[in-house]
């Protein structure tokens, strides 16, 4: 849904409160449940190289530890269970441009993201 570019600026407005207030809830067990998969490691997939991802599991190997489980979950689970999965591992990414690109104007906002990833 956080994804959907058609959704007006001010439902996006809405949304983006709803997940601030949502993420501010963690000690709510049900809460922490829904929101842990859309942060998990596997959001790792979204840095800017590998060499990045390297470097921070290189520094902790729980990290790699963990993003491993991450891979082979992602493995042994079927088309569905993925297309889930990949939308938890991009949302946030995706909702973080969409916001960047309306503070730059759009096309401007897309060109300088690209420009200096």
């Amino acid at each position: 849904m956080a994804i959907d570019t058609s959704i007006t600026t001010t439902i996006r407005t809405h949304l983006l409160s709803f997940f601030l207030s949502a993420f501010q809830s963690l000690d709510n067990g049900l809460v922490r449940k829904e929101c842990a998969p859309l942060v998990s490691i596997s959001i790792w997939h979204n840095l800017s190289s590998e060499s990045a991802r390297e470097r921070r599991f290189e520094k902790n190997t729980q990290l790699r530890k963990a993003w491993r489980a991450s891979a082979k979950r992602y493995e042994a689970a079927d088309e569905a269970a993925q297309g889930k999965l990949r939308f938890e591992r991009s949302w946030l990414y995706t909702l973080l441009l969409d916001f960047i690109c309306r503070l730059w104007g759009g096309k401007a906002g897309r060109s300088f993201l690209f420009r200096n990833a």
